[in-house]
């Protein structure tokens, strides 16, 4: 049996078909319980594609959803599976950000916020308790940049001055004050 005919196998079984018509019909919160291992994911992988709707699966610990996300880029296009962190290194630690994770969590924002496409965003307990933005404060303080567009120096300077960044010649490590560099060369 081909690898093409195994997922169609699977896609057409029981368990799988009741899933998806539990989705569609309730359009909310569902639980899936009794799955092992790669199982979870391959069922979320076919339910996916077939419903075309986005998804927020939340696991109890940050390895169970860091083990399904690497399951799902393998088992769908990467651009579709989208991993929401917590933003600290240490669970409560305020003072240690991972900075990487901020962007993550950035990007997955930027994601919703767009609508463009179905994606699955796979998370964990510990991510989610974490406050963030709303929708209209995240589009109210974002400055969209394009390709052709024509800015003046002054006014991308006002705008990161007005959003508390600070002008500095380079910018070599994070800090707890945001920064940018200086397109003048000098510090302000």
């Amino acid at each position: 049996m081909e690898n093409v005919d195994l997922f169609k196998a699977y896609r057409q079984s029981l368990k799988i078909q009741k899933l998806q018509s539990t989705i569609e019909k309730f359009q909310a919160k569902s639980y899936f319980k009794g799955s092992i291992g790669s199982d979870l994911s391959l069922t979320i992988s076919e339910v996916f594609k077939d419903l075309k709707k986005s998804f927020l699966i939340i696991f109890d610990s940050k390895e169970t959803a860091a083990f399904h996300f690497n399951d799902l880029e393998v088992l769908l296009p990467k651009e579709s599976i989208l991993f929401y962190p917590a933003s600290y290194r240490r669970p409560y630690e305020i003072d240690e950000i991972d900075n990487a994770n901020v962007l993550l969590r950035s990007e997955v924002l930027s994601r919703i916020n767009s609508q463009m496409e179905s994606f699955i965003i796979i998370t964990y307990n510990d991510a989610i308790f974490e406050k963030v933005l709303s929708k209209s404060e995240i589009q109210k303080n974002t400055l969209k940049i394009k390709i052709g567009d024509n800015l003046s120096v002054d006014f991308v300077n006002d705008i990161l001055f007005e959003y508390e960044f600070s002008k500095v010649d380079f910018v070599t490590e994070p800090s707890k004050n945001t920064s940018f560099i200086s397109t003048k060369g000098r510090k302000s």
